[in-house]
């Protein structure tokens, strides 16, 4: 397999949880069944590959609860820019006007990066957040 799967401790070619540091599993499980196989990283790692695009709004299966994509115009390049942004449950709550909370921004990475490429990370902030962490 080489040293892209060097965390296979048993050499079955299947990544599973206890072989790969804590928080880290979810994102090799692209799609969520308990098993991170070479040709699921490989697909992981391949998504979103195409032409370079300054607004690239997550596909309909990798949404996350809490995130909003939107676009602001660049000044500078004329174009407008994607991005995310994680908003934790309850910041909208008017109850909660003074209250301050953690925001993520997931801009673009530059080439050949976007700002949906890590979006899965807030699964694991959004689960921080709630735990009080």
């Amino acid at each position: 397999m080489g040293n892209a799967f060097m965390a296979d401790r048993n050499g079955d070619g299947v990544l599973t949880e206890d072989e790969v540091m804590p928080g880290a599993f979810s994102l090799l499980d692209a799609n969520r069944d308990g098993r991170a196989d070479p040709g699921e990283v490989r697909a992981f790692l391949g998504r979103g590959r195409g032409p370079f695009s300054w607004v690239n709004p997550p596909a309909e299966d990798r949404r996350v609860p809490g995130v909003t994509h939107a676009t602001f115009m660049s000044s500078s390049m004329g174009v407008p820019v994607g991005y995310n942004i994680y908003l934790p449950p309850a910041y909208d709550d008017a109850a909660n006007r003074h209250t301050r909370y953690p925001v993520i921004y997931y801009l673009h990475g530059g080439r050949p990066g976007n700002e949906s490429a890590s979006i899965g990370i807030a699964e694991h902030v959004h689960a921080a957040i709630a735990s009080g962490a």
